[in-house]
């Protein structure tokens, strides 16, 4: 797969038009992509979701990056190295399959949505109000949807959205929490 940058003004845009939106910079691939998405509920069958160190700077982008087929939509936060203003940031974002990488100047501060939690809790919201918070409501997420926050490193936070019926949600959800942690050595 390949990774551009992009900007949230060119991520909107897409998603706004993504039935007929065609260019030559991998868009129509997104389209198709995003057409042809649907979430697997069987991530049990994953035996992991790191590919390498848990201590290398891309170990938080590739948990992200096989987190893809089983949800919705996700970000990855990441904390700032700043001693003294150490701000949480959107760096990173999947939605329908399709996996972006925001510019240094679009990603987006999530400071108040990061919560004091362990790596064995998670935590749950509506997306739908989520997404509405950050602006990012062009997001296109069923109202039902629920987004789910996990920080497995004081460091690192993903932001997890599905509209899972109940029966298989939670075994999903333990499922995914088990292995984010295991990705970073908990």
């Amino acid at each position: 797969m390949s990774l551009k940058k992009w900007s949230l003004d060119k991520v909107k845009f897409l998603m706004s038009h993504i039935e007929d939106f065609v260019d030559e910079d991998g868009s129509q691939a997104v389209r198709r992509v995003a057409q042809d998405f649907q979430a697997s509920s069987d991530i049990a069958n994953l035996s992991q979701l790191a590919l390498s160190e848990p201590e290398t700077r891309e170990a938080p982008f590739r948990v992200l990056e096989r987190l893809i087929p089983y949800y919705e939509f996700g970000f990855l936060s990441q904390k700032s190295i700043s001693v003294e203003n150490p701000t949480w940031w959107i760096t990173h974002f999947f939605w329908r399959g399709n996996l972006f990488h925001l510019t240094l100047e679009d990603q987006l501060e999530v400071q108040k949505y990061i919560p004091s939690i362990t790596p064995l809790e998670v935590r749950k919201g509506k997306a739908p109000l989520f997404l509405k918070g950050l602006n990012l409501d062009f997001i296109e997420c069923p109202k039902e949807s629920e987004i789910f926050v996990l920080r497995p490193t004081s460091h690192t936070a993903y932001f997890l959205a599905t509209n899972l019926p109940a029966p298989w949600l939670e075994t999903h959800l333990e499922e995914t929490r088990k292995l984010v942690n295991k990705a970073f050595n908990f």
